[in-house]
């Protein structure tokens, strides 16, 4: 599985700065997994996208990287604007794991808060294929943009009603069908007692099991073109839990 990282946190507007060590730490962090829950080892290969200190730039460099990838991949970032390269390079359907859905007001550069709006408004992604699993905090603007566009999400409020099987068996029939999967997994999708080491930390999210069960159902879907992980901030984790999480949850995607 081809590893790839994209060291950059430009697009949280400082106000997540430190998710560009994440890449080098999460990869780091994959020696303290031997045999993945499978029963199965995997075999890595890690490369790196070059990124600059301007932020339209990085959109294009990771773009301009994306535009030639082979696939399959897991791309780690950074923070959520770096999906927006992966995603503007390979106009897939995308399934996104996230407690916001990063649908704010469009301006450009996209930043953290925006990357998909403008995925949406630019016409890289169609908005009727995109699933959101896991929200649970939005801005007004952003709930309104989800049901007038028709955005299929699964708020927490329906995975704890439903319970997580039932859930994860409505998001299999999302997405099952849909051609070239993209599956984006913001960490803070996560509660923080799990993850920590967020920029925006909140509560009532997925245990750090149940988005593994999902990964393992996930797995099993023959369209899937690539993944990544985003938003891991070292210097806000508590006993680097956050941290060995992602390398967790790359170990067991990579399987």
């Amino acid at each position: 599985m081809q590893l790839i990282k994209i060291p950059s946190s430009l697009g949280s507007m400082k106000k997540n700065a430190g998710t560009e060590k994440a890449p080098n730490l999460i990869i780091d962090g994959l020696k303290e997994f031997y045999c993945a829950e499978n029963g199965k080892v995997p075999e890595f290969s890690v490369e790196e996208v070059k990124v600059s200190k301007n932020l339209s730039e990085v959109h294009e460099q990771v773009k301009k990287y994306f535009d030639k990838i082979k696939e399959p991949f897991i791309a780690i970032g950074g923070d959520h604007s770096t999906t927006y390269g992966i995603a503007a390079a390979l106009k897939p359907a995308m399934l996104i794991f996230d407690a916001h859905p990063d649908l704010m007001q469009k301006f450009d550069p996209p930043t953290h808060e925006n990357y998909l709006r403008c995925l949406i408004e630019n016409n890289f992604v169609d908005k009727s294929r995109i699933v959101l699993v896991g929200l649970r905090n939005w801005d007004k603007e952003e709930y309104d943009y989800l049901i007038k566009n028709k955005i299929t999400f699964f708020s927490m409020a329906t995975i704890a009603r439903d319970g997580i099987i039932e859930a994860c068996d409505d998001v299999m029939s999302a997405v099952k069908n849909f051609s070239r999967l993209f599956i984006s997994l913001d960490i803070d999708v996560l509660d923080p007692i799990f993850a920590p080491g967020t920029g925006y930390i909140e509560p009532g999210g997925l245990t750090s099991r149940e988005l593994l069960y999902f990964i393992e159902r996930l797995k099993n879907l023959k369209n899937i073109i690539g993944w990544d992980l985003v938003e891991v901030n070292s210097e806000k984790d508590t006993n680097n839990l956050t941290v060995k999480t992602a390398s967790k949850i790359v170990f067991e995607i990579a399987s």
